[in-house]
């Protein structure tokens, strides 16, 4: 018989009687296994009718010595496995790792196991390749690890999985395509033409004219542009030759460019774009592009308020500067900023103030078009926005329009419309709203009992009101008589202030009020001083009516302190009275003046206001001066000294006066992207005033002043009046550098001053990982960079922080204020607080005495090889080989007495677990079984409990009493505690074990992260989901309201994994780029970018 007749007949054997399935056959049977090749259409159908006549046994002499006897078919076909499942959760691109299931038939008793192959497609086996996995029946379905780091062959689509028979006979096989953790499902084709270039637009908004110095720079492109390629090399905007500093966002086919700090007034700038940039096809843009423009000369201060350790100015144009004590970061816009400004900052939250009011830890502004907009502290509503919850995003005082004054004091504002009435919200506690109770409001209310009011002024727990009639009213704390009334009554509601008519203006203080009356006297009641008798010569304690104030000229405006009363002269001069300890009557030595004063020097004023012991006064050049107490700065000067005569507050934005020799700036980026390595190009802008100077030199930096000892200097640059380069060669960060420096010698060689820049070692991530309010990212050389809730990173410019005390890491787990690693060796190191014995170290002392001070962990003793980590709360845990679990922190665990465990002890003994995720103590810890199954074990005793609802499962999570289980579907399961929609189910009823409901309307769902009250999953296309609580905009959708369904996140697509802290998230990208999201109190979503929150993803800076 021919060749073509043996392979006709042995594959009829081996195939075709082997269950009848010609479907089975690969597409290449004819030529390559029957060997036809060229054949003609008549030969092959001769050669097969002659097969079938003859029949396939053959003569002993044709075919004995070259077939080998087929066994006899099986009566009945093999059956095929049900199904099979695999997830991958290795990054690396070309390598698989994870839990490969296998679902038996409903009989397999003809069967004796399976075996796992690759597949060139979904019938055939990868030529060449020898199985994955063989493995005997167990009456069970199997599930067993693939990989990690397991290297997909060259061709290899699928999985196949198929069942044996003991003579050989395989089934059918059962396939499974293979995704590629590094490749999304969503990727585009091929494109079957050369893609075109892609063009830009650069615009600096809000437009050519007008520029502000809150400008952002934006380039929008004709197409979606690769991540990857927009970064501060590609889009950058500069300040004669220096870079700024700016946060860079992508979405939507636009790029933007935040500064850090608000560009300076009458500047001139450059934005540039370069052709690194490349649409998502891999094409550069068409063209660099560059476009240069002038921000404005500074505007004069329209409007200024003070609260009693801080004060705030309302410029023309609309924006606001503040200065003093940010208590609540109420003050300027950023986290970094909270504590004491010294000198006035410029608040990016408001671009359209008339008027400020300020309160104690809130502010408030009217704006340009008369509503009132206020931010900060909200504990007692003063706020207005209708709720009791702080916010450090402005909120719109509910209802207020046409607001033609507005005032704020302590915890209360009040603000008087165009008709006359008047608006009082916050804190009620004594009858400072006037509204006739003693409750708070947490919305603006009338104040009833006035009508045609003109002016009011607002002092500590008490306000008055001019009316049209020109009398005045006022109402709340009356201790010392501040109301006028005759008495020492509290007055909820407003009451007339005694015999005073002719009213011009009012002005409140701590205890006491004055008003002008027409013909420029005074009259003054309250809290008298005693033998000082500030207000009258009437020697009593309280005046509880108007009195003649003593020795005073021609008044056009009055400002009531805490013990100093100042009055503006006609003539632009300044007379105070009253204490000076703290020198707020401007005095300069100190000493109380019983009768009103002249301040010495103080000129041209053309108005005054005092809050508390500071009082500040607006010159006719529009400056400010201010003298005072000046504990949190709130005088402005630049210092927190006493300032016992005025002081001049400096222009914003003032530019800094710098060592005339000291080079202006270095510029580097990181083109090598291997851990412990950079290359690029350094850049030094020279000093102002190089004619001392005759070279300068670059180090390498153990601090930002501090040339790293035992380095020679990387190179010489010779000064060329203008900017200095140096190509720096792939080199290894020697170790204690942490900067670059760039030095300028005079002729004698001798240091003169030096300028630094943080060495950033870019890299690609391949691990994401949150914890509390710090974030992370690991590398394959198991390098790790944190950022946010750090000793290290905490209120620094530095966009990554390397952990140089940590070994090389497999696997990261964070808690609530700790942080433990697996290392590539094995072992276990944790660092941060210790308090619950969360480091596992037998003591209860933090690693450092500071929270995450990744210098310095503690390494475990006894806890080696474990095969998954985590940590909760002030929890950790580990899993080891036979389903043992170790656990040590604040927990509950089997068998022992109370709830701190400074040492590893056993949770579990052993158990069947693969995976365990942990809801916070003392809630029970789950585990997943390699049969899909979940098993919940008993905080107390660590008893089994299988949770029979749920099956297929190929991973698990948990947030705070929430559990969830992915399907080896694409599904996600959900049970526990669902108050704050944490099931995704579209209601806020908790969910019992023994029904867990499926998450709505999510299908392909890859991976599941939870912390606490919010969750969110990645789907196979790449997409992100989160639902829950949304606070501070952890969702990613844009706002700031919690969702009981899945909502997608902005801008975020080919996404390889997703992680969330507790009260934000992050997503790791295909590109190796980090987008995060939700609360950055802590810098732990975006490092120097000062916002308090974002409830849209932004760049993490640097990696």
């Amino acid at each position: 018989m021919t060749e073509f007749g043996r392979n006709f007949c042995y594959l009829k054997q081996k195939l075709l009687l082997n269950n009848n399935k010609w479907a089975k056959l690969p597409p290449q049977f004819g030529k390559k296994i029957l060997g036809f090749g060229k054949m003609r259409i008549w030969e092959i159908l001769l050669w097969a009718l002659v097969a079938l006549m003859i029949g396939c046994r053959g003569s002993a002499s044709s075919s004995a010595a070259s077939d080998p006897p087929a066994p006899a078919p099986s009566s009945t076909a093999p059956p095929e496995p049900a199904g099979i499942w695999f997830a991958d959760s290795d990054p690396d691109p070309g390598e698989l790792g994870g839990t490969f299931t296998l679902q038996i038939p409903g009989d397999e008793s003809s069967l004796t196991g399976y075996r796992l192959l690759w597949g060139s497609s979904a019938t055939t086996p990868l030529d060449g390749a020898a199985p994955l996995l063989e493995r005997p029946k167990t009456g069970a379905d199997l599930s067993d690890l693939l990989g990690p780091n397991l290297t997909i062959p060259a061709g290899a689509t699928h999985f196949l999985a198929v069942g044996y028979q003991a003579e050989g006979t395989q089934s059918g096989p059962t396939a499974l395509a293979i995704e590629d953790l590094w490749t999304p499902a969503s990727a585009p084709p091929p494109a079957t033409t050369a893609p075109s270039a892609p063009t830009a637009t650069l615009s600096i908004l809000p437009g050519a004219a007008g520029l502000s110095v809150l400008t952002v720079p934006t380039a929008s492109f004709s197409e979606e542009i690769n991540p990857g390629t927009v970064h501060s090399g590609s889009f950058r905007l500069t300040q004669n030759g220096v870079l700024v500093p700016a946060t860079l966002s992508y979405a939507n086919k636009t790029a933007r460019l935040t500064p850090t700090e608000p560009l300076g007034f009458s500047a001139s700038f450059r934005l540039e774009l370069t052709t690194e940039v490349r649409s998502a096809a891999g094409v550069a843009l068409s063209a660099p592009l560059a476009v240069s423009f002038f921000t404005p000369l500074e505007p004069e201060i329209a409007d200024f308020g003070l609260a009693e350790q801080s004060g705030c100015a309302a410029l023309e144009g609309g924006m606001v500067e503040c200065w003093g004590l940010d208590h609540a970061y109420q003050l300027e816009d950023s986290f970094l900023s909270k504590g004491d400004l010294e000198v006035p900052v410029l608040s990016r939250r408001f671009t359209e103030a008339a008027e400020v009011g300020v309160g104690t830890s809130h502010l408030c502004i009217r704006t340009l078009a008369g509503q009132v907009l206020c931010v900060g502290s909200n504990g007692e509503g003063q706020l207005g926005d209708g709720t009791y919850q702080s916010n450090h995003q402005v909120r719109w005082a509910s209802g207020l329009t046409q607001v033609t004054q507005l005032a704020s004091s302590l915890d209360s504002n009040c603000a008087l419309k165009t008709d006359g009435n008047l608006y009082c919200w916050g804190k009620g506690g004594v009858g400072e709203l006037g509204d006739g109770t003693l409750q708070n409001r947490p919305a603006p209310t009338w104040v009833p009992g006035l009508s045609g009011v003109t002016q009011f002024s607002l002092g500590d727990q008490f306000g008055c009101a001019r009316l049209g009639d020109s009398t005045l009213k006022c109402w709340g704390k009356n201790t010392y008589g501040q109301l006028g009334d005759g008495s020492t009554t509290d007055r909820p509601s407003p009451v007339p202030v005694s015999g005073l008519t002719g009213v011009l203006k009012v002005a409140a203080g701590k205890d006491r009020a004055c008003a002008l009356l027409v013909g420029g006297t005074v009259s003054c009641w309250g809290l008298n001083g005693g033998t000082n008798r500030l207000l009258s010569d009437h020697g009593l304690l309280n005046q509880t009516q108007p009195a003649p104030a003593n020795g005073l000229g021609s008044v056009q405006e009055l400002a009531v302190g805490s013990s100093q009363l100042c009055a503006l002269l006609t003539n632009g001069r300044v007379a105070c009275w009253g204490g000076d300890a703290f020198g707020s009557a401007g005095m300069g030595d100190g000493v109380p003046r019983p009768r009103p004063t002249l301040v010495p020097g103080l000129t041209s004023v053309v108005r005054i206001k005092a809050k508390g012991g500071l009082t500040c006064a607006q010159l006719a050049s529009k400056r400010l001066v201010c003298f005072g107490a000046n504990g949190h700065g709130q005088t402005g000067g630049g210092n927190k000294a006493l300032q016992l005569a005025p002081v001049l507050l400096p222009k914003l934005l003032e530019p800094t006066s710098l060592p005339r020799h000291s080079p202006r700036g270095l510029e580097f980026w990181d083109q090598h992207h291997g851990a412990g390595t950079v290359q690029g190009t350094l850049t030094l802008t020279p000093a102002l005033d190089e004619s001392d100077l005759t070279h300068y030199q670059l180090y390498w930096g153990s601090g930002p002043f501090t040339p790293l000892a035992g380095q020679p200097a990387l190179t010489l640059l010779a000064k060329t009046g203008g900017n200095l380069s140096f190509s720096l060669p792939a080199t290894a960060i020697p170790a204690g550098a942490s900067h670059f420096l760039g030095v300028a010698k005079n002729s004698g060689g001798t240091l003169e001053t030096a300028s630094s820049l943080p060495v950033y070692d870019t890299q690609t991530p391949t691990d994401l990982v949150l914890g509390g309010d710090l974030s992370c990212v690991s590398y394959g050389s198991g390098l790790l960079r944190c950022w946010g809730k750090s000793a290290l990173a905490q209120r620094s410019a530095v966009p990554l922080i390397q952990a140089p005390g940590v070994e090389a890491v497999a696997q990261l787990a964070l808690g609530l204020d700790h942080g433990c690693t697996r290392q590539t060796s094995g072992g276990l190191q944790c660092w941060g607080k210790g308090a619950s014995g969360q480091l596992g170290n037998g003591k209860t002392t933090d690693s450092t005495g500071q929270p995450y001070s990744l210098d310095s962990p503690v390494t475990l003793a006894g806890v080696a090889n474990a095969l998954q980590l985590l940590a909760r709360d002030n929890a950790t845990c580990a899993l080891f080989s036979a389903g043992t679990v170790k656990c040590w922190g604040a927990l509950v665990l089997p068998g022992e007495a109370g709830t701190i465990h400074s040492l590893p002890v056993n949770y579990l003994a052993s158990s069947l677990a693969v995976e365990i995720a942990y809801p916070g103590s003392p809630l029970a810890l789950i585990g997943r079984l390699p049969d899909g199954t979940v098993q919940e074990y008993h905080p107390s005793t660590g008893a089994a409990t299988n949770l029979t609802a749920l099956a297929g499962v190929a991973k698990i999570a948990a947030g705070k009493g929430t559990y969830y289980a992915l399907g080896t579907d694409g599904t996600l399961k959900c049970w526990g505690s669902n108050a704050l929609g944490q099931c995704g189910v579209g209601n806020n009823t908790d969910v019992p074990a023994s029904a867990p409901v499926t998450v709505t309307g999510l299908t392909g769902v890859t991976q599941v992260a939870a912390q606490e009250n919010h969750v969110c999953a990645r789907k196979s296309d790449g997409t992100l989901w989160c639902w829950g609580q949304n606070l501070y905009g952890q969702l990613g959708n844009g706002t700031t309201a919690a969702s009981n369904l899945p909502v997608q996140v902005f801008g975020v697509a080919q996404s390889v994994k997703v992680a969330v802290g507790q009260n934000h998230s992050c997503g790791l990208l295909i590109d190796g780029s980090v987008r995060c999201w939700g609360l950055n109190g802590s810098s732990q979503v975006s490092l120097g970018n000062p916002s308090a929150w974002f409830t849209l993803p932004v760049a993490a800076a640097g990696l």
